[in-house]
């Protein structure tokens, strides 16, 4: 199990074996999703409906209906210096930008429920609107920042934590930048 994370009565696990696991506490259900690599990172969408699942070696952080496990949407990354644009028939648009090759990176979404937020091994944050999938903001770590491994966005403010090398940051978002503490 590489991320674990849990809502009122939900555990949502992703793990090296390429499988996310959704516990249903009430029903006493397990749902698993197959992912086809290994699954990095899982979060819980607060609209109850989705999650989203990242995962290593130029591979998309999905946008994922819980139900079912139907792709939403699809945030393509860089790998090795090549665009990988992974389009699924159902969604026609995808998020690129960010760089995950050789570290567990993390995401997650702010507590708008507007935007998807993942680290990068280009020292920088990447934010996109989750539904027009477009890129909104690029937040740049101080010089010699060369990866952002770890992201924990606030429950109810637009607050970023994120953790870089030895060093944490704390960004206040509004409408129009966000500004690192």
């Amino acid at each position: 199990m590489l991320a674990v994370t849990c809502n009122a009565y939900e555990i949502a696990t992703a793990s090296a074996d390429c499988s996310v696991r959704l516990y249903d506490i009430r029903e006493g259900r397990l749902f698993v999703d197959f992912m086809g690599e290994s699954a990095t990172d899982v979060h819980l969408v607060a609209d109850n409906q989705s999650m989203l699942v990242s995962s290593m070696h130029g591979n998309p952080i999905r946008l994922m209906e819980k139900a079912n496990g139907q792709l939403l949407a699809e945030y393509a990354l860089h790998f090795h210096g090549f665009l990988l644009v992974s389009i699924h028939s159902l969604v026609p648009f995808s998020y690129t930008g960010h760089l995950n090759s050789d570290y567990r990176i993390e995401c997650g979404v702010l507590a708008s429920n507007n935007e998807v937020v993942s680290g990068s091994e280009d020292g920088a944050v990447y934010i996109w609107d989750m539904v027009e999938s477009k890129l909104l903001r690029k937040l740049q770590h101080p010089m010699g920042v060369k990866y952002v491994h770890s992201i924990s966005t606030h429950p109810s403010s637009q607050a970023i934590l994120t953790a870089a090398q030895q060093q944490v940051y704390v960004w206040e978002c509004d409408e129009s930048e966000c500004v690192v503490d």
